[in-house]
């Protein structure tokens, strides 16, 4: 056969595989060409279907390992070595001298070094600011963690203010003793933000020591929600095993701010904060967002925080939310009562079981909680929530020396001696609110109608008359062991002396 005889050959024309294809047809092995035209594509635009894309797998494969990050950050506690811990001290030193001689072993204890106890060696106004290290030093130092025990993600956005700055701080997985109870579950997205925000970060340690100090000083005498010395020893532990318990970051978010009042400027500046208010305002956002964003969901660290946060008065309070501390009063109590904080009103010394310690703290919410309630009745003249009927007034024991006696030896703020004065200042505080349980829906019931009635029922006389007479011992007890201080108070006076005429002084002001 000559060659012009062959018949010819057509070539198929070669199709390149699609870089894309929708849901629907990928499925079905049929051609899609929403590469080429966008979504909808020709098949389902002519069968009137939704044109539906998969992530690409490498995007899916980065967020993934991200978030399986963040998980072991939560449930696999931070162990470094000691050669971590070298390298972190070589890398904080300046012609030879470490700037934080602390964090030269494991367990990192923040305790000043020095002779005798820790809070012989604290002293607020005393603190040497110039001896806190520049905030680069820190990013340096935390960007030398091995990554999967920090990671990091890439924010959506940029900082809306100075109080959004990354300076002199650290991820929250540092820390040993901080875990965020429910950041595996929710989204991705929601973790980002957080993350964005600033919210799962905390300062670094010398900042933090400050800010702790400063809460258990001002803070913590009159509403003893945390127990000091636990505390004290999940932040500073002695040895270099894990903490035996642990704390929520949003509990830490939330002691932030109510110590914030207490800091002094120098270390706020640190932050990158202006003032004492933009650092309140800031550090109140990031403790709410990680409230709002349920980050946390066991109520024990909900109740806690929201008690915390009771202290915010917006500048200009919204039509939403005229009274913030209402409504984080109701949050505070709703959760405490659905782990059944109420119950240990009355239970004063509880037996040897395993339950103890959770007992104790429920009991510290619990009365906290009625302080709080009284407090805010008797400042902003609204009705209590915890009202005289919810409570069993014959069987109830008040919080006292003897749940709070386990803090005289372990604070690192106050001496022994101090610790039992203060204990004592609490103990007669909470003897006046108990008075005037009875006293605030009588005086203060404008919820129901614009004034006082002019006449009361004879139960309601007997009652002032009871609470009046009450009232005058009260204040004939208290003058003879708290006498009232009139005079200022010297630069040269500690800060033990400092707490003391504070409260002191507060008492007198809520009589």
């Amino acid at each position: 056969m000559s060659p012009a005889s062959k018949p010819v050959t057509r070539s198929k024309a070669l199709h390149k595989r699609s870089l894309q294809a929708c849901l629907i047809y990928r499925s079905r092995k049929v051609r899609c060409d929403v590469s080429v035209h966008g979504q909808p594509c020709t098949n389902c635009s002519l069968d009137d279907k939704e044109c539906q894309l998969s992530k690409a797998p490498a995007v899916w494969t980065q967020k993934a390992s991200e978030r399986r990050a963040l998980r072991n950050a939560i449930k696999t506690p931070d162990t470094r070595s000691s050669d971590l811990a070298s390298n972190v001290t070589e890398q904080l030193s300046l012609d030879g001298q470490p700037l934080l001689p602390q964090l030269t072993s494991p367990s990192f204890s923040l305790q000043t070094v020095g002779t005798g106890e820790p809070w012989q060696n604290w002293q607020m106004d005393s603190l040497d600011f110039a001896s806190i290290p520049d905030p680069a030093v820190f990013d340096s130092w935390s960007s030398s963690l091995p990554t999967e025990k920090q990671p990091r993600l890439d924010p959506i956005g940029s900082p809306s203010d100075a109080g959004s700055t990354r300076d002199g701080v650290v991820l929250y997985s540092y820390f040993q003793f901080l875990t965020v109870g429910n950041l595996h579950a929710i989204p991705y997205q929601d973790v980002t933000y957080l993350e964005a925000q600033g919210c799962l970060h905390v300062p670094n340690p010398l900042i933090l020591d400050v800010f702790m100090k400063a809460y258990f000083t001002y803070a913590h005498a009159f509403i003893p929600l945390i127990d000091e010395g636990e505390f004290w020893e999940m932040f500073s532990p002695t040895t270099s095993s894990s903490p035996k318990t642990m704390t929520s970051l949003l509990v830490l978010r939330a002691m932030l701010f109510a110590s914030s009042a207490y800091v002094p400027l120098p270390v706020l500046r640190q932050l990158g904060y202006h003032d004492i208010c933009s650092a309140r305002a800031d550090l109140y956002r990031k403790a709410k967002l990680l409230f709002d964003m349920e980050a946390e969901t066991s109520h024990l660290p909900l109740a806690q925080s929201a008690l915390l946060l009771m202290s915010w008065v917006p500048e200009s309070p919204t039509t939403t939310s005229p009274v913030p501390y209402r409504t984080w009063l109701s949050l505070g109590i709703h959760h405490a009562k659905l782990i059944n904080a109420h119950r240990h009103a009355g239970i004063c010394d509880v037996g040897t079981t395993a339950n103890e310690p959770r007992s104790r703290t429920l009991r510290r919410l619990w009365w906290c909680c009625i302080i709080c309630d009284r407090l805010s009745s008797l400042a902003c003249r609204f009705r209590l929530q915890i009202t005289p009927d919810m409570l069993d007034m014959e069987n109830f024991v008040p919080l006292g020396f003897a749940d709070l006696q386990s803090e005289i030896h372990r604070s690192n703020v106050f001496s022994p001696a101090t610790k039992r004065q203060l204990i004592s200042l609490f103990s007669k505080n909470l003897s006046l609110l108990m008075i005037l349980t009875e006293v605030i829906p009588v005086a203060y019931p404008f919820e129901t109608r614009l004034e006082s009635s002019p006449d009361f029922s004879v139960q309601e006389e007997e009652n002032i008359s009871k609470s009046c007479d009450l009232l005058e011992e009260w204040y004939k007890s208290a003058k003879a062991e708290f006498p009232p201080l009139h005079k200022p108070i010297a630069i040269e006076e500690d800060d033990s002396a400092t707490s003391i005429a504070v409260h002191t002084n507060l008492l007198y002001i809520y009589y």
